[in-house]
């Protein structure tokens, strides 16, 4: 019974130290606790750079890729055949319409005219000789007919007479036909001369092109129809885009564009929407849309790869922070709002739209001047900070040109 007395007491006094051990552990997290509280309330404020909170206009555009491709081209052929005797124009010359640009052989279709010119004085002597045979035919008939009314040939001379006047009558016929024949060739053969000229013509109204392409030399045998030189209508020029679904609808004809080119970097080329396909390539799901494009200078080349930028959507007088003001927590997009004092920044929750040129357009309560767009992740609770030397109107420079071009961001995505 002793034994079991000492058990209890032993039991008892064990219990007691876990309990005392238990307080001393809970009362120093707690002097740790204050002491953290004291490290954090003397934490020093967050170095940051901050921007204004600017009104201005902000345009959501869409960056779309295209290749640039002349409206018309023609194929300027000879209408003979022949050997070439001159090419006047070279790729890349500037062509007038109406112009010669090369020029065949013409001896043997001198040669055709004058011949043809001949066999019409021929045909036109045989007329003269033939009205010539009529007339004395048409003599010798009235001569019959008086004769056989006087009783002195027999009647059978009168039908002999009638047979030879309409023979000299046919073969006038057939010699003015002759005429006519030997005219027609000498047609044929001016016109053939005349086609010796090869001559560039094309439908439309403007009246220079540039030579893209020339597949013949001096001295060398064309065919009636042969391509001599090929020439591109290269003002205006056309941008040929495929748009996906998403952009489709918003897109409509006369809207304007911006086209950019390696070839000219930092020049913009205006563009206007002429015609959007109405329907979409079943393989890549995309439609195919095409801007014209003035090109007075020509700096422009058909086959240049351009970057093209469509106004689609438009806000004015809004709210505008740079995009490097904002954070996102939980899905959620927000900005550090900087006190008037400049001394703390609270986190405020925002709603986003448009895009542009580095700025996003904000809405929101809570909104202030400035928002801090360098430092969030060393805000603390107390959100104390300090605005770092020259990071106090950090973003204002991109404000000052809202209108530059940037591609579309969704609205609603977070910049960070």
């Amino acid at each position: 019974m002793a034994m079991g007395l000492m058990g209890k007491v032993t039991a008892g006094v064990v219990v007691l130290a876990l309990a005392g051990l238990g307080w001393a552990i809970a009362n120093r997290a707690l002097e740790a606790g204050a002491e953290g509280g004291k490290r954090d309330r003397s934490r020093p404020p967050a170095p940051v750079a901050v921007a204004p909170v600017t009104t201005g206009t902000v345009v959501e555009r869409l960056q779309v890729p295209g290749t640039l491709t002349a409206i018309d081209a023609v194929v300027v052929a000879s209408q003979v055949a022949g050997r070439l005797q001159a090419v006047h124009f070279a790729v890349g010359d500037v062509v007038t319409k109406g112009a010669v640009v090369a020029q065949m052989e013409d001896a043997p279709f001198k040669q055709a005219l004058a011949a043809a010119e001949a066999e019409v004085l021929v045909a036109q002597a045989k007329v003269g000789a033939a009205r010539s045979t009529l007339s004395l035919t048409e003599r010798a008939a009235e001569r019959a007919k008086q004769l056989i009314e006087r009783g002195v040939i027999a009647e059978s001379e009168r039908d002999q007479r009638e047979a030879e006047l309409l023979a000299a009558r046919a073969t006038i016929a057939v010699a003015e036909a002759e005429v006519v024949r030997a005219q027609t060739r000498v047609a044929e053969a001016t016109t053939a001369l005349a086609e010796t000229k090869i001559i560039a013509t094309w439908d439309g109204d403007d009246e220079e092109r540039a030579v893209s392409e020339c597949w013949v030399d001096a001295g060398e045998a064309v065919a009636k129809g042969g391509p001599v030189i090929a020439v591109l209508q290269v003002d205006p020029v056309q941008a040929v885009l495929q748009v996906t679904e998403s952009s489709y609808g918003q897109i409509a004809l006369g809207q304007t564009a911006m086209l950019h080119t390696d070839a000219y970097p930092g020049h913009g080329f205006p563009a206007t929407v002429a015609k959007i396909a109405p329907n979409f390539n079943p393989a890549s799901r995309q439609a195919q849309v095409a801007l014209l494009v003035p090109n007075a200078d020509r700096r422009l080349k058909p086959g240049m790869f351009v970057r093209a930028e469509l106004a689609l959507d438009r806000h004015d007088n809004v709210r505008l922070v740079p995009v490097d003001a904002l954070v996102s927590r939980s899905g959620e997009p927000a900005v550090y709002a900087v006190a008037a004092d400049g001394t703390h920044a609270t986190r405020v929750p925002v709603r986003l739209g448009l895009r542009d040129a580095g700025m996003v357009e904000v809405t929101g309560a809570g909104l202030t001047n400035r928002v801090v767009t360098l430092g969030h992740h060393l805000i603390g609770e107390d959100g104390a900070i300090a605005i770092a030397e020259g990071g106090a109107d950090q973003g204002a420079e991109v404000q000052a040109k809202p209108e530059q071009p940037a591609a579309a961001a969704p609205a609603g995505s977070p910049g960070g």
